[in-house]
């Protein structure tokens, strides 16, 4: 009986006149492919077949970027661990500049910091400074539609670069690497 269930609800959500958006949601609803519409919360008219709607959370959302490692200016190598945090203030300016914004901030994110830590020396960088500094320009991403965006360090530490060395003629286990194809297998 729930396979019967699912099929009729299948069938009817085509033939709806209407969308509800809940208190924590925006929506757009395109009619004939164009003039975008922005839906608040409550119940909308919208004409089956002619018109797309799509709902979005506009409650705060996090992103974390974990294991970045980027050395300094004075060749000192450190790991970070950031979040950036955001929501959604208008879904029109967000769905006409980014297709997939966490991907798009986390990319920023991580450029932002890797800047910030590549041009200074390890003495002189501060986690405070570090968030001040990318935090005191959210402009571009107001522009786009989003708000309350922060970037938050969550874990920072000095590592030890080890770099592996791989090629022809080393040695691995008593034979060479090149016997078996490169693959590193012992035989």
């Amino acid at each position: 009986m729930n396979w019967l269930t699912q099929i009729m609800g299948a069938m009817s959500r085509p033939l709806k006149w209407w969308v509800v958006v809940a208190s924590w949601e925006q929506g757009i609803r395109i009619r004939f492919g164009k003039n975008p519409k922005l839906l608040v919360p409550g119940i909308h008219l919208r004409v089956p077949w002619l018109d797309r709607v799509y709902l979005q959370s506009v409650r705060t959302r996090v992103v974390t970027i974990s294991g970045q490692t980027i050395s300094t200016l004075d060749k000192r190598v450190v790991t970070i661990s950031f979040m950036a945090q955001y929501r959604i203030v208008d879904i029109l300016k967000l769905y006409h500049e980014l297709a997939m914004p966490d991907g798009v901030i986390k990319a920023e994110s991580a450029a932002k910091v890797a800047d910030y830590i590549t041009s200074r020396r390890m003495a002189d960088i501060s986690l405070r400074g570090l968030e001040e500094e990318i935090n005191k320009d959210n402009q571009a991403q107001a522009d786009r539609g989003l708000g309350d965006f922060r970037i938050r360090i969550i874990g920072f530490a000095e590592t030890r670069c080890l770099r592996l060395i791989t090629g022809e003629g080393h040695q691995w286990a008593g034979n060479s690497m090149d016997d078996d194809g490169g693959s590193g297998e012992v035989k």
